[in-house]
């Protein structure tokens, strides 16, 4: 059952009692400035001399030693050691000293010699178990200790069976000195390990004032949900917890800063854990790593023997505490409606209530993932059992009750080497890098790799994430994995998925653009490709718009020995101080070179009939750097009224026009190339003359329509003027009914306005252009298909105003 406790309960950091008790507060209270694990002025245990009891020798297919020494204390000790537990024979020598006198204090009741084992060293790939004889006073519960003859510290054993007789406790490892609490594990010479059986009065373990070890959830467990990862698919609720109480006890206690939020980049303790839950991925790393490493699975094996004797793994947890005054690592198990485990750090609690207050990494600062309001998380036990636990396998599967509950050693299931040797990975940013599949975050653009930091001189830039090391890729990419992209808000503004085959577009502002991307793997889970934590990167794009030029007009044609003005545009974010190189080259001729200081345009005369060069380059004055270069397509110079004899012509004409049976109208007149030159017909040129006649029909289904007409005038000799020109259509239909009409308008004296290598026009707007229509005649005669009945309509005059257009055209 989860109770809610209120937040002063949890502050709580005060132990009541005896004075060992508050002798553990004083060396446990939160983050002191000295170092706690220091060495003692003298020795806390007092023995005799060592006395060998047996020594054996253990293959790798494992065995058994035994001590068969009547009328010793030990006799009847039994180890027993799994097959394939260690690589090599380990060589075993048992030896026990006589326990004189002891600075632990009444309720540290010896009932064993001070047991010392000497083996090659290195942790067991299975747990060995210890049956060790005792003499159990009445009323006391037993448990074992590693004891650290150097530091005088204890650390509880898991306690297997607890008989009047013999203890069963169970380690992967024998190795009590400093060097294994300093994560410092031998493997390649003699190790040694002290371990003695105490006990205590029952009385005194259930009825014993809260005891609190200093660690606080929202300080000292991880700030991020158990979501799980692609190496953890299934959660990593264990590494999270032991890498909390590594970092509790070797990190933050030496004045290490708090666990909690201490590691990622955004620090807003005001969100709800899923809030940019993936910010701190050295972290999120480390703690699946360490799952990993650690076989948490294996554990689970260890859960019915853990479990069997619930009253004997509260008072376990009660008198580790006590001992040791630190957090102690749960595992919690459920066998219906599913197997599933889980891990939790015990880090207070109340024997008189029997309340274990835990903090959980599935609700980290005892937040639910989604909220910001605190629950303070408890294991409640009635005297006979646990109640069950409610919680979850890891964060997004539903709430289930976990009703088994052990307890486990700080190190004697766990390699803290381990730990300690993937923690330097963290400080140097590699952690996982071994472990998790390996990416490259590109730009598909360019195809750059995308980096931590970085200039960029594109406005858009297009993430994707590739990975060749994961279990699947999106269906038709390039080995393309899934991704979010985070803004510093924590909003994510882009995904990478398979509706845009992983590349997700983004447009950047000037200056500084940071996004967060959130990489995923796709993992096969139980035969289900499902996208998993990979990792997360904070990236800086410092984008500064390319520096371009271009030049107006482009293409370009025009006449001999006539000046024409060319305009350079600059975009992109260029220097204030510029300087515009231009060059005019015909054929194999040295190029004419003009340079202009800050002034953006240039006017040349073409002397010469033919192709030309013409391109320029765009400086930085200042530093002489070249930013930019531009270049016109093909320009082309002809001599005189040749600019047009390529071309066809056509007059368009929009006005304000008047009926003689209508209202005002805006009429569109026109009479164009469109109208033949897509018929094959060509525009005659004798001289500076043109004329054409042409005649087709469009429409075959219900009706068509006849057009014949004409177009004719003149030329400048010197091209720069359409002297005359006069265009006329006649329209008709099959059927005699419709539109028929007939139109035609001269226009005089109409100056070239535009020479392009596609079209040359004269255009003029405006009521101005009355001046250049000498003449315009509009006759149209309607039909109405039902009633038979025609309707005429005269063209009495023309309205020119300031949206009057009038453009004659010549062109390809």
């Amino acid at each position: 059952m989860l109770l809610f406790i209120t937040l002063m309960e949890l502050k709580m950091k005060v132990f009541f009692g005896s004075l060992f008790a508050l002798f553990l507060l004083l060396t446990s209270c939160k983050k002191p400035s000295d170092n706690p694990v220091t060495p003692g002025d003298d020795k806390k245990i007092n023995v005799g001399d060592f006395v060998d009891i047996t020594t054996q020798s253990i293959g790798t297919g494992g065995g058994e030693i035994t001590v068969s020494k009547p009328g010793d204390p030990l006799n009847g000790m039994k180890i027993t050691i799994p097959s394939k537990s260690f690589t090599t024979m380990r060589n075993f020598s048992i030896s026990q000293a006589q326990i004189k006198s002891h600075k632990f204090g009444d309720d540290f009741n010896p009932i064993s010699p001070l047991i010392k084992i000497k083996y090659e060293g290195g942790y067991a790939d299975s747990v060995m178990k210890l049956k060790i004889p005792i003499k159990l006073p009445t009323g006391h519960f037993a448990m074992g200790f590693f004891y650290d003859e150097t530091t005088g510290k204890l650390e509880g054993l898991m306690l297997e069976d607890l008989t009047n007789d013999f203890i069963t406790v169970s380690t992967r490892h024998f190795e009590s000195k400093t060097k294994v609490s300093k994560s410092v594990f031998p493997t390649d010479e003699v190790s040694e390990g002290s371990l003695i059986i105490a006990s205590i009065l029952e009385s005194k373990l259930a009825g014993h004032p809260v005891i609190a070890t200093g660690f606080d959830p929202g300080y000292d467990d991880w700030e991020f949900p158990n979501w799980g990862s692609y190496i953890s698919p299934n959660g990593h609720c264990a590494g999270q917890s032991i890498t909390a109480i590594w970092y509790y006890y070797e990190k933050a206690l030496r004045g290490a800063k708090d666990l909690f939020h201490g590691y990622d980049k955004i620090c807003d303790k005001s969100f709800p854990p899923q809030y940019l839950w993936y910010d701190n991925p050295k972290g999120y790393r480390f703690s699946s790593v360490i799952q990993e490493e650690l076989n948490f699975s294996g554990w689970m094996k260890k859960m019915d023997t853990l479990s069997a004797k619930p009253k004997n793994t509260f008072y376990s947890i009660i008198n580790s505490m006590l001992k040791t005054g630190e957090p102690q690592l749960i595992c919690i198990r459920r066998i219906s409606p599913d197997t599933a485990g889980h891990a939790v750090v015990a880090y207070k609690i109340d024997p008189i209530l029997k309340k274990i207050y835990v903090a959980d990494p599935n609700f980290p600062g005892n937040r639910d993932y989604d909220k910001t309001s605190t629950s303070v998380r408890v294991i409640e036990f009635d005297g006979t059992n646990f109640l069950p636990y409610q919680s979850m396998d890891n964060v997004g599967n539903p709430i289930s009750s976990f009703n088994q509950i052990g307890y486990f050693g700080k190190s004697t299931f766990i390699d803290m080497s381990k730990v300690k040797y993937q923690w330097t990975k963290v400080e140097l940013g590699t952690i996982g890098d071994d472990k998790f599949p390996a990416y490259q975050i590109i730009d598909k653009t360019t195809g750059r790799t995308i980096t931590e930091t970085m200039d960029y001189d594109q406005e858009t830039i297009k993430f994707t994430v590739r990975s060749t090391a994961c279990d699947g890729i999106m269906a038709g990419t390039d080995y393309l994995q899934p991704f979010e992209l985070i803004d510093t808000a924590g909003v994510t503004i882009e995904t990478g998925d398979i509706h845009n085959y992983g590349a997700a577009s983004v447009k950047l502002k000037p200056g500084i653009n940071k996004f967060g991307i959130y990489i995923k793997g796709l993992k096969n889970v139980k035969g289900i490709s499902t996208p998993e934590f990979v990792d997360f990167k904070w990236v800086t794009i410092n984008y500064t718009e390319k520096v371009s030029v271009s030049i107006t007009p482009n293409p370009f044609t025009g006449r001999v020995n006539t000046d024409y003005t060319f305009t350079a545009t600059v975009t992109g974010i260029a220097p204030s101080n510029l300087k515009y190189v231009w060059n005019f080259q015909f054929g194999s001729d040295i190029p004419t070179s003009i340079t202009k200081i800050n002034e953006n345009t240039v006017t040349y005369k073409f002397t010469k009939v033919g192709n030309y060069a013409v391109w320029m380059y765009l400086y930085d004055n200042s530093t002489g750097s070249l930013l930019a270069s531009s270049s016109i397509v093909r320009p082309t110079i002809i001599a005189g009224a040749d600019i047009f004899t390529t071309k066809s012509a056509g007059v368009y004409f929009t006005a304000l026009w008047v009926f003689d049976n209508t209202n005002y109208t805006t009429t569109n007149f026109t009479i164009g190339q469109d109208y033949y030159i897509y018929h094959g017909q060509k525009m005659n040129w004798s001289g500076n003359d043109f004329s054409i006649d042409f005649n087709y029909k469009t429409g075959d289904m219900y009706d068509s329509v006849y057009y014949t007409g004409k177009v004719f005038g003149s030329v400048s000799a010197d091209g720069n003027t359409i002297n005359n020109i006069t265009a006329e259509l006649y329209t008709s239909t099959k059927s005699g009914g419709g539109l028929i009409r007939t139109q035609k308008i001269t226009c005089t004296n109409l100056p070239v306005t535009e020479i392009g290598t596609y079209a040359v026009q004269s255009v003029t707007i405006g009521p101005q252009a009355s001046e250049k229509v000498s003449s315009i005649q509009w006759f149209g005669r309607f039909k109405d298909y039902y009633t038979g009945v025609w309707e005429n309509y005269t063209l009495t005059s023309v309205n020119y105003t300031s949206s009057t257009n009038l453009r004659i055209s010549f062109s390809k």
